[in-house]
């Protein structure tokens, strides 16, 4: 078992909808990855996805359905990095 997979388990269980892609990329490896905004995969799909692509990577769903964000900021400017991450954290607080 891919210890990845017992990652997705754990984010499901956890309330979190995760969406399947190729590990290298931001290309989901599904047709129709918004529909997991609208609702969390079954324990069934994810072993699915993992046997058909074993090398998997996970995204999880955002939104307001959610009730957290996610901001993906790549940066390589370490000091610029900790700029933005205590603008961020005194934005929204935590």
């Amino acid at each position: 078992m891919s210890a990845l997979l017992g990652v997705a388990s754990q984010l499901l269980d956890n309330g979190y909808s995760i969406i399947p892609k190729y590990s290298a990329s931001a290309v989901p490896t599904v047709k129709g990855p918004a529909e997991f905004s609208h609702r969390q995969a079954t324990e069934r799909e994810v072993a699915r996805w993992f046997k058909r692509t074993p090398d998997l990577g996970l995204a999880l769903a955002a939104g307001s359905r959610f009730g957290y964000l996610i901001i993906d900021c790549d940066c390589t400017n370490r000091e610029l990095s900790r700029k933005i991450l205590n603008h961020l954290r005194d934005a929204v607080g935590s």
